[in-house]
């Protein structure tokens, strides 16, 4: 099945012969990423308790207090870093991941900053086909598994390789919508200031 959805949302996002290397590009950053689909016009992706979503984060904030719009930059291997914008936050520095093929779990999160390896989740190799969000593979192809489940009208989770649950194909993208959504803040984002670095698994 994951072969399958991978195959189709590649397809879904250009051209099958177009996967050359010198597509790829990498950002230093900053940069935030824009989650696309159907009925998704490019909703903001968020932290909120270590785990990824995109939308409305005021839905969020509300009841965790360290919800925020992540903003990344390219660190070690292609990893991508996200600090908080326009809030103060206990997270900082936490590396964006997806589930490796041992972890039971289709979620995607962030990995608190100094917090060792884990054989369970990758966090390197992250590039961009375009403006499209990808994963470079052990041979070299790009694939793009992400998927999201609406948990509000607002809002969804995002997962990798996952329609189980009726999560939907999605694009992860290095541009905001030309009409955003009606939440999304008038003013630009930025990164925030003095945030305090921390283990980002004890949000509360």
């Amino acid at each position: 099945m994951f072969a399958v959805l991978r195959t189709s949302i590649l397809a879904a996002l250009m051209p099958a012969a177009v996967f050359g290397a010198t597509q790829r590009r990498a950002i230093d950053g900053p940069f935030e990423l824009w989650a696309y689909g159907t009925g998704i016009g490019g909703f903001p992706l968020f932290y909120s308790r270590g785990l990824a979503f995109a939308g409305n984060v005021s839905q969020f904030s509300a009841n965790d207090s360290n919800a925020a719009i992540a903003s990344f930059v390219t660190g070690p291997d292609n990893s991508w870093i996200a600090s908080p914008v326009n809030a103060t936050t206990n997270w900082n520095r936490a590396t964006l991941f997806i589930p490796s093929t041992a972890m039971e779990s289709s979620l995607v999160g962030f990995l608190p900053e100094n917090s060792g390896g884990n054989a369970s989740i990758e966090t390197t190799g992250f590039s961009f086909y375009g403006t499209t969000a990808m994963k470079i593979e052990a041979d070299g192809s790009l694939a793009s598994g992400f998927t999201g489940l609406p948990v509000s009208d607002d809002v969804i989770q995002i997962f990798w390789n996952d329609t189980s649950s009726g999560q939907v194909p999605i694009a992860l993208r290095g541009v905001a919508p030309s009409s955003p959504p009606p939440f999304i803040p008038a003013t630009q984002l930025t990164p925030a200031t003095g945030s305090n670095p921390g283990d980002a698994s004890s949000a509360s």
